[in-house]
């Protein structure tokens, strides 16, 4: 039984989080990229080195995880490694140009994917549930 002061928004954010990430997912695979492979290339694009840890971090996953994300990015083509000059145990990670198309070509998707999404919805109130958002992220940490 839900407590009376409870609104059920947890629940509905991971319905629209599930159903988000389902569709982005199937767009991807047109381009041969899943939302894993993804995501590190766009954290690639904002920070163009990073080690297997730092890209971890960012992507919400285990280092392990990352592990077989990275070995098959570079496989496919999109990523180099190279030994981190700081530290010599460490890996730095870095987008081929190759990848910078095909990540061109997924940002297009997943943003026709955000404005379906948001179909119907003012700029205003977009802003307003990005502020909202913000608010929330803030308030758990």
């Amino acid at each position: 039984m839900r407590f009376k002061d409870t609104l059920g928004i947890s629940h509905k954010l991971k319905i629209v989080e599930h159903e988000l990430c389902r569709q982005i997912e199937v767009e991807l695979a047109k381009l041969g990229l899943t939302l894993p492979q993804y995501t590190v290339l766009s954290c690639l694009e904002e920070k163009s080195t990073a080690t297997n840890a730092e890209l971890a971090r960012k992507s919400s996953v285990r280092p392990q995880t990352m592990n077989k994300i990275m070995q098959n990015l570079e496989r496919d083509g999109f990523v180099t490694k190279e030994k981190n000059s700081g530290h010599g145990l460490k890996q730095d990670f870095t987008m081929k140009p190759e990848a910078k198309k095909i990540l061109c070509d997924a940002h297009a998707l997943v943003n026709n994917i955000e404005l379906k999404m948001v179909h119907g919805i003012s700029e205003e109130k977009i802003k307003e549930f990005e502020d909202i958002l913000s608010q929330c992220l803030y308030n758990l940490y």
